[in-house]
């Protein structure tokens, strides 16, 4: 007004639209140039920034790079093992701990790939990337120009991704009945729980002092067997008159038959001691063949107690990893249900804005509902994997424990068939225990046969006996005995028989059990090559879902992607996130039922 210049107010509406239009235009070109570089390099993301951190802060092992590239360490360890092969770093042993492994860059890591990959896609060479260099990726960028001049912008664009919140979320201080905040339990102390508490091994050990017992009754057979009685008795002395003693006459001995023939009630003290000692000089070997049986029943029982303690470290073993699956799972739950609650934030900030409608509001309020469902339904199972967990120990944890995830682990060359069958033969106490009993069922057949031979002994035994204490006479023996069943020979041979027939079918069950360790063996280590490499895979996948959830976010928030885009991305994200987490599982399980089968404990640290 009067001629004044007066701007025109400026519509929030419109300006909220432009600016989403210029985030959404800036965006889609740094995602392209970032999946160029990833293309050009034939390199994944994770490989990108592992080899940043290399060049960033020098050597490292393999665990502190998984906690810098925010993955797992079965995932960490095949891609170390990735980058190896390419010749992009080196693996060396830690100067001061031998049991580590030191990673580094290579001498010139990337520079042929590098350069094959830019000619491959038709770019310049020549022009250097110097920015990109400059966050370490010498040969991974530094030999390739972005069309757009975007190289340096697109690299730090990918680091800044990898700097976001990580995929597997640490069960969150939200999540107080899931264990956040409690101690943690790790694989080699839920185990020593186990040996310690779990009522098979105690019920194994039972049996083993039983058959100890039983050596010693057998053993007992050597010895001489000495028998010592005391006896008093009040009793009438009357008899019958002897048959001679009719025919005398009566004149001569009237008598003394009225004497012979009397009864009466008087009765007198009777003393007797007697101590007798008996020696078994033959029994056709029964008793060593008793005590051999014994011993070999005894090894029995031993190898039984390390079969225990195996079953009941992989049952353990089992529990426990099935618990931290569930554990990860619940804390994937909650972080898709945060993620929902973001989404329903921008959709509701684009629909005042008026750039998207109200059904995105309420189709990202339906995704929180589900999402809300799922979390419950992981803590659920999180709870029963604890259930089980102590279960197999025998024993609860401590209160409101949580499940640590165990150090990563080197993977060991898997052995050959041949080898790995010869070492689980021997180590295997399930072999140790049936060879043991084939032992003393073939004992049990010279305890069979000792029948048919005739048995010796030699007695030996002093007494006192009489009617009063102070008048008691002395008596001793000495004798011989040889005796031989004749009748029980048929059924001596029946017996015999038999305990032939027993002895050969723990034979067979012993040749048996070797077919059954050659074939578990075989199946271990093919599971375990199985398990190891769909750990790679996976990971790219879930690199490959967490980018494609970004990227919908991104260009929902910039107005050019929908609602629906979103949740598609947030679901293949969530399935990618669990599948991850079962092939790390199997990873696991796999190494540890490898170890079984090989006779070792599937906890390293908890070797017999």
């Amino acid at each position: 007004m009067n001629g004044e210049f007066s701007p025109t107010p400026a519509d929030p509406r419109r300006l909220g639209r432009l600016w989403f239009e210029a985030v959404h235009t800036l965006q889609a070109a740094q995602m392209g140039e970032g999946l160029a570089l990833m293309n050009d390099s034939g390199l994944t993301l994770p490989q990108i920034i592992a080899l940043h951190v290399l060049q960033t802060h020098g050597p490292y092992s393999v665990g502190a790079i998984a906690a810098r590239v925010k993955l797992s360490a079965a995932a960490t360890s095949h891609l170390v093992d990735r980058l190896v092969g390419l010749g992009l770093v080196e693996r060396s042993e830690h100067a001061a701990d031998r049991r580590q492994k030191r990673v580094a860059l290579a001498a010139a890591p990337l520079a042929r790939a590098a350069g094959g990959a830019c000619r491959g896609s038709g770019r310049n060479p020549g022009r250097a990337g110097t920015g990109a260099r400059a966050h370490g990726l010498r040969g991974a960028a530094g030999g390739c120009t972005m069309k757009h001049g975007f190289g340096p912008f697109a690299l730090a664009t990918l680091l800044l991704w990898a700097a976001a919140p990580p995929v597997r979320a640490e069960a969150p201080a939200e999540v107080a009945s899931d264990g956040a905040g409690g101690p943690l339990l790790a694989l080699r102390e839920a185990i020593a729980l186990g040996l310690a508490h779990n009522p098979a091994i105690d019920a194994s050990r039972q049996s083993l002092d039983a058959a100890g017992h039983k050596i010693g009754q057998a053993r007992a057979g050597f010895y001489p067997q000495l028998v010592m009685t005391l006896g008093y008795k009040r009793a009438t002395m009357n008899q019958a008159m002897p048959p001679y003693f009719a025919d005398m006459p009566a004149a001569a001995g009237g008598s003394f038959r009225s004497f012979m023939s009397r009864e009466t009630m008087d009765n007198y003290d009777n003393f007797s001691a007697q101590a007798a000692l008996t020696q078994t000089l033959w029994d056709g070997l029964r008793t060593l063949g008793s005590l051999r049986a014994s011993e070999a029943s005894a090894e029995g029982a031993r190898a039984d107690v390390s079969s225990a303690q195996d079953a009941v470290c992989m049952q353990v073993t089992q529990a426990y990893f099935a618990a931290l699956a569930a554990q990860e799972a619940t804390a994937t739950a909650l972080e898709v249900k945060r993620q929902m609650q973001r989404h329903i934030e921008v959709a509701r900030a684009l629909v005042a804005a008026e750039v998207r409608q109200r059904i995105d509001v309420v189709r990202a309020e339906a995704d929180l509902a589900a999402a809300e469902l799922g979390l419950r339904r992981a803590r659920n199972a999180h709870e029963l994997g604890r259930i089980g967990l102590n279960l197999a120990m025998g024993a609860s944890g401590p209160p409101g424990y949580r499940i640590a995830r165990p150090p990563p682990a080197e993977h060991e060359a898997l052995p050959p068939v041949e080898e790995a069958v010869r070492a689980a033969l021997v180590r295997r106490p399930e072999h140790a225990s049936l060879a043991a009993k084939a032992r003393a069922a073939e004992h049990q057949v010279m305890v069979a046969r000792s029948a048919l031979w005739p048995t010796a002994s030699a007695s030996a035994s002093w007494s006192h006996a009489g009617y009063e204490l102070g008048d008691l006479p002395y008596n001793w023996s000495l004798g011989v005995n040889v005796s031989w069943s004749a009748v029980q020979v048929v059924q001596t041979r029946d017996a015999v028989g038999e305990a032939e027939a027993n002895h050969r079918a723990l034979l067979a069950n012993l040749r048996s059990l070797e077919l059954g360790v050659r074939a578990e063996v075989e199946a271990a280590i093919v599971a375990c090559r199985e398990a190891r490499e769909r750990m790679e895979p996976a990971e790219a996948m879930i690199a490959a879902a967490r980018e494609t959830l970004r990227l919908a976010e991104g260009r929902y928030a910039a107005g050019a992607g929908s609602i629906i885009e979103v949740t598609d991305a947030q679901a293949l994200y969530t399935q990618a996130r669990l599948q991850l987490i079962q092939a790390e599982l199997d990873a696991a399980l796999g190494r540890a039922r490898l170890r079984k089968v090989l006779g070792l404990r599937p906890c390293a640290e908890e070797e017999r």
